[in-house]
């Protein structure tokens, strides 16, 4: 299990109103955002015969990111999900080996 916070960077803007001033050098990507996150796991890994030192493994994981900061929608946005966040299943499969 790993658990993963990151604050939002000074640049980062969920939205731009176009009546405001024009902003410089602002993003709206949601990576930028504060957020944290939760990963769960598991992996098998199995010794292959051999000298070498041979290993087959299999990781399953489950990513679930959340928004920290949510601030009040604006009116025109109202009744969208601006704050989605992001789930993801991953499957590894690995083989090492010595020489």
């Amino acid at each position: 299990m790993r658990w993963y916070r990151q604050t939002a960077a000074s640049f980062y803007a969920p939205w731009l109103y176009t009546t405001s001033p024009q902003y410089v050098d602002v993003s709206s990507d949601e990576r930028l955002g504060a957020f944290h996150a939760l990963t769960y796991g598991l992996k098998y890994a199995a010794k292959l015969g051999g000298d070498l030192g041979s290993e087959l493994s299999v990781r399953l994981e489950y990513y679930q990111q959340l928004a920290d900061q949510k601030r009040p929608t604006p009116v025109g946005l109202q009744g969208l999900d601006l704050y989605p966040g992001l789930r993801a299943t991953m499957l590894q499969v690995g083989y090492s080996f010595g020489y």
